[in-house]
């Protein structure tokens, strides 16, 4: 089993940001709006990609990814059922829904997997699909939906959401008529994913608190996966908790809560011409922060923020309104001696944290990834399982960390 060791770093240099896994993904899946030929330029090769891969081919799409420029081939598009056990991989599986729904009559499929920090049922987007007339049927771990009274319609979503947005926004482009979705997301993705669908041949009005979506064709084009925010903030933070990093590629308008974070803990970073600077500096302020969507803080950055904040010399409270209970990481935390505690699914983190040396066991992506950044900010040397989660989300992250001077190696138990 394999497991990262880390000692003591100084973190010095410049990192390349890669695509956005959040974009990239929504977006691979959309290529089934249309038929021909789709390009994509900047898409990240991690595992949930080339997973994404393997379920189209299944269904007689032909993909090309080298050097992150992806190909798909929707010309021959032949539905003959869904691969289950590769859709309980991953959760962005999820979006076949929103752009196979209206294209087949009858159509099966299967709770989507993914990293399971805590239960995150599809509630909203089978809610949803119901209002545009989806007739859907659950028995166990089988859904079955019916499209043949697929309507135009308005959903009014319980609370913003990013997945349920992108999905019904997937559905609703090829409906004829009128659709709007009430109380949507309006998380830097979701307004990705529309520029994406209005640039193919779509059209989606964005309104106060509402999506004006008009049913229509789509075309194939080229189009470029904006850089990763989230793994822009997982450098920064990782820069500025221990000397300083140069980071490259940052979209405008991505990390600005990122950046209004810094300004109030009075972190040192210059941000010109999509390049952020960061250095370490003092944190010596009592914090709350709110975890929702945008323009509140991103709920990935929570674990990431959590392990920054144990060398607060003050009281730190991280909560997260979108997964409350999104936290399993805090208890490894603990094994090396972080001085942290979770109250009513609120993340508390005291100051004066006694480091020691300890091993810890990541069980999602970001809580994978917030167990590494402590092992930094210890300066102990760390053991760390969960690497094949990082692996998920994180494009080349081993080699990226050692290109900065991260002292961090592959073994094997």
């Amino acid at each position: 089993m394999e497991y990262l060791e880390i000692e003591k770093s100084f973190i010095d240099g410049m990192v390349f940001i890669s695509g956005a896994k959040n974009i990239a993904l929504p977006l691979i899946y959309a290529s089934l709006l249309s038929r021909g030929v789709h390009i994509y330029e900047n898409v990240p090769d991690i595992v949930d990609i080339r997973i994404t891969l393997q379920i189209l081919n299944q269904l007689n799409v032909k993909t090309k990814f080298k050097d992150n420029v992806l190909e798909i081939d929707t010309s021959e598009f032949k539905f003959s059922g869904l691969p289950f056990e590769l859709i309980k991989k991953l959760r962005a599986s999820y979006y076949l829904l929103g752009v196979l729904i209206p294209q087949i009559n009858k159509l099966s499929f299967t709770y989507p997997g993914g990293c399971s920090f805590q239960e995150r049922p599809i509630d909203y987007h089978l809610e949803g699909f119901k209002k545009v007339g989806v007739k859907i049927i659950e028995n166990n771990d089988v859904l079955s939906f019916d499209n043949t009274s697929l309507k135009s319609g308005v959903v009014i979503l319980p609370k913003p959401s990013v997945g349920t947005t992108i999905n019904l926004l997937f559905t609703m482009v090829q409906i004829k008529g009128k659709s709007e979705i009430v109380n949507p997301s309006f998380d830097f993705e979701v307004k990705e994913v529309i520029k994406y669908l209005n640039k193919i041949g779509h059209l989606i009005e964005i309104e106060e608190n509402k999506l004006i979506v008009y049913g229509g064709c789509s075309t194939p084009i080229k189009h470029f996966i904006p850089y990763d925010r989230v793994e822009v903030a997982t450098f920064a933070l990782i820069g500025a908790a221990i000397n300083r990093l140069l980071i490259l590629g940052v979209d405008d308008n991505s990390i600005n809560s990122l950046l209004s974070f810094f300004d109030i803990m009075s972190v040192k970073y210059e941000y010109h011409d999509n390049a952020l600077f960061v250095e370490k500096s003092s944190l010596n302020k009592d914090v709350k922060l709110t975890l929702s969507v945008d323009p509140y803080i991103n709920t990935d950055l929570g674990p990431l923020l959590c392990a920054f904040l144990l060398q607060n010399k003050k009281i730190s409270i991280i909560e997260d309104t979108i997964y409350p209970s999104r936290n399993k990481y805090v208890e490894e935390l603990k094994k090396i001696g972080a001085n942290i505690e979770v109250v009513n699914n609120k993340i508390i983190i005291f100051p004066n944290s006694k480091f020691k040396e300890g091993v810890m066991v990541g069980k999602d992506l970001r809580g994978t990834m917030s167990l590494l950044i402590a092992s930094l900010i210890s300066e102990k040397k760390q053991k760390v399982f969960g690497l094949e989660y990082l692996e998920r989300g994180y494009e080349d992250i081993i080699n990226k960390l050692k290109k900065i001077n991260t002292k961090i190696r592959r073994k094997e138990q």
